[in-house]
């Protein structure tokens, strides 16, 4: 399905389906052609422009009054219409528009344009081409029987570019006088060259605007535009989800364009054509809009216009007045000059109420937030709150799912389209508790296709990093990434992922550290020294990035076996007055685990006391700190060592609550509980008891039968318990007796 050409572009679309999808637009048809008909034997004759924003439906109208005209026997025998494609690039005199209109009659085979447009051609002389032009063109019409009609859209920008103010009392002459054509232009307003009083032409133009389509208007576009489809169920569906339709004509302002493009995903879970076109209508939107906020609006307009786009599109003078700093008394009349521009429109207001100012140009609105809002935003605002407002929750995390399902088994297009769909389901769950899942679907989504780049945009967009700078943002993205994959067990993506965020962002340190971290992790030490070298290069000492370089540069040295190196780098962070807690307890336990390979016990065990007594260190570090001086007390079989490190676990754990204490303590025996501390681990444990406020004793005495069968034997001493604490005491029984549950000095890196 070619939607980019076959729906969207109307110029494309066969005639039999245009006329039958033709709807919501009747009545200002019906009123063009009669006012047409009136007008075949007047003397004078009326120009119109139809007015509407983009995507209302302005090509469409202007193409069926064209359809219109060539099939009614009697309009078609007074009128030759000349329709020019949207855009008239190459006009920029009342003259190139007069050739332009010769060459449309030369084309549709007209033999006496064709002689004329090579003599208009011809002739040098602008001025002498120009009159040359008109002659032909009366001649045409004259001998023809007929008046021509000329279809211009964007008719404001060929008066902007075309017409100066000579020109433009020419042509009025031409259509006023002895009236031999007339104009039907398109623009989303009606410009200044038709509104301020003094031109030319001033009130010239009969208005025609295209409003907003209604409910009533909506349901009769979406049910031909079906039924053209052979969509048999849309009436069905449209019966059970009327509130919803009318949810989708207010956030689609009522514009047909959109309204159709959000029927496509609907009816057919089209995203990325509809997408696709919808992008591609943003770009080619980009340089008229640009120059239209460049050179149309003051700098007040343009700041106010930004602050109501901020605002979500709809405010109050007062909301704007504060957000853009400007006083209220001078937003009020920049607004007032934004309305009469047509760009704003009123809601509410007067009687003591509130008026809210608004942008009713939808497709305005979207192409402003994804230029100049969320310039690096992946997913289009609109089509992820036509989900919502679609779908339930259940429904849309349903969809998601089994699109996530059926991803493995695609490839090449189908593949990224499942993709791209499913993280529009995505985003459209972004603010449920679904929220993970489904964002760590989409990544792992796009992983499986092995598009790097398209996972770390997703997660960039999932977690909406605010950087503006398009390499920044992109560094940032790939960063996010390499977290998320050191996250998940996936080494490889986080490396690859963490080069890319370097390739970007080649002085970041963070940066340079994630990296070096992976790389130890995979088990390239020599790299990861490398890279944490490069920080310390670039980082002062003593502060805390040189102090965590020191840190992971100590564990890779130790993963190499250089122990003596590794405790230097140990010792320079503790030694570092900005070293952060946490890292400092860290340090201390592992330089203690480094000292006691290299013979220096009592040094170690001073290390783990100093650790596991941290105020900062994290819970982890705690128990390993303690885990590792009750180890080293019983090696060394060491009863003043043992006491010291029963202290070391009473005033260490002091700053904690009772529950975090027992929660620490536990973590501790658990740890304790391996074949080689059999004996020492009821030791522990009511030292632990006795030593420990009573409320956390008391809450730690259920593990006192662990020690009596440690101790006697006899397994039914964990009858009494209740059945969960019993089951607890059976597993860490069991963990003495198994082999694999040995004591490990590794080290791991931080960051």
């Amino acid at each position: 399905m070619a939607l980019v050409a076959h729906k969207y572009m109307v110029d494309q679309m066969p005639v039999e389906e245009l006329r039958a999808t033709f709807a919501a637009r009747e009545h200002t048809l019906d009123y063009l052609v009669n006012s047409l008909r009136a007008q075949t034997a007047s003397k004078t004759l009326t120009s119109y422009l139809i007015t509407g924003p983009r995507g209302a439906g302005k090509t469409t109208i202007v193409r069926m009054f064209c359809l219109r005209i060539e099939s009614d026997p009697e309009l078609s025998a007074a009128w030759l219409p000349i329709r020019f494609p949207e855009e008239l690039r190459g006009v920029s005199s009342l003259r190139d528009l007069l050739a332009a209109t010769l060459e449309r009659l030369a084309q549709d085979g007209l033999a006496a344009a064709q002689d004329w447009a090579r003599r208009v051609q011809a002739e040098m002389d602008e001025d002498q081409s120009q009159e040359l032009a008109i002659t032909a063109l009366r001649q045409i019409a004259s001998q023809q029987g007929k008046r021509l009609i000329l279809f211009v859209e964007n008719l404001d920008q060929v008066f902007d570019r075309a017409l100066a103010r000579t020109s433009e009392a020419t042509l009025r002459r031409l259509l006023m006088v002895s009236p031999f054509m007339m104009l039907v232009g398109t623009a989303t307003h009606v410009f200044e060259a038709l509104g301020r009083y003094g031109k030319a032409f001033f009130n010239y133009f009969c208005p025609v605007p295209l409003g907003r389509l209604d409910d009533r208007q909506v349901h009769d576009l979406l049910s031909r535009r079906a039924h053209f489809d052979g969509n048999v169920q849309f009436a069905e569906q449209y019966q059970r989800h009327v509130g919803k339709i009318q949810a989708l004509t207010r956030l689609t302002g009522g514009n047909p364009r959109l309204i159709m493009m959000l029927y496509e995903v609907l009816s057919h879970g089209d995203f990325t054509s509809v997408v696709s076109a919808l992008d591609q209508l943003v770009d080619e939107l980009t340089p008229l809009l640009k120059d239209i906020l460049d050179h149309q609006f003051s700098t007040q307009q343009s700041k106010i216009l930004d602050g109501l786009m901020r605002a979500g599109g709809t405010a109050t003078p007062s909301d704007l007045a504060r957000a853009c700093r400007i006083p209220l008394n001078n937003v009020t009349p920049q607004l007032q000059r934004l309305k009469d521009m047509q760009v704003l429109e009123v809601l509410g207001g007067g009687k003591g109420r509130a008026a809210y100012y608004t942008v009713p140009d939808q497709l305005f609105c979207t192409w402003y937030q994804m230029r100049y809002l969320r310039p690096h935003r992946r997913r289009i605002e609109l089509f992820v709150q036509m989900l919502t407002i679609w779908f339930d929750e259940g429904q849309r995390l349903t969809t998601f799912r089994s699109l996530a399902a059926r991803l493995p088994a695609l490839t090449g297009k189908a593949a990224r389209d499942t993709a791209t769909a499913a993280e529009y389901y995505a985003g459209s769950l972004a603010n449920t508790p679904h929220a993970v899942e489904v964002r760590d679907g989409v990544v792992a989504g796009w992983l499986r296709l092995e598009a790097l780049d398209e996972a770390a945009m997703a997660l960039a967009e999932a977690k909406d990093i605010g950087a503006k700078d398009r390499r920044q943002y992109e560094a940032a993205a790939y960063v996010s990434l390499g977290d998320w994959a050191q996250e998940h067990g996936d080494l490889p993506t986080a490396i690859r992922a963490l080069r890319a965020a370097l390739e970007r962002d080649p002085a970041n340190l963070e940066t340079h550290l994630d990296y070096g971290v992976a790389l130890g992790l995979s088990g390239d030490h020599r790299a990861a020294l490398e890279r944490f070298k490069h920080i310390l290069q670039f980082s002062p000492s003593g502060m805390r990035m040189a102090s965590r370089a020191l840190f992971n540069r100590a564990v890779a040295k130790g993963m190499q076996g250089d122990v003596v190196a590794a405790i230097g780098d140990y010792t320079a962070v503790i030694a570092n007055p900005d070293s952060p807690g946490e890292p400092l307890a860290r340090a201390l336990l592992y330089r203690g685990i480094a000292r006691e390979r290299n013979g220096k016990a009592s040094q170690a065990f001073q290390d783990y006391l100093a650790a596991g007594s941290h105020a900062e260190a994290h819970r982890d570090v705690r128990r390993d700190a303690l885990c590792q001086a009750f180890r080293a007390a019983w090696r060394e079989k060491d009863s003043g060592r043992m006491d010291m490190a029963l202290r070391a676990a009473a005033n260490g754990l002091a700053a904690l609550n009772a529950e975090q204490r027992v929660e620490t303590l536990v973590a501790v025996l658990q740890a304790l509980a391996q074949p080689e501390m059999r004996e020492a681990w009821s030791r522990i444990l009511r030292g632990l008891l006795e030593t420990q406020h009573p409320e956390v004793a008391e809450r730690m005495a259920y593990l006192r039968p662990v020690a009596d069968v440690l101790e006697s034997g006899d397994p039914s001493r964990l009858n009494p318990l209740p059945p969960e604490q019993r089951a607890f005491a059976q597993e860490v029984l069991r963990r003495f007796n198994d082999a694999s549950n040995a004591e490990s000095g590794a080290s791991a890196p931080t960051r």
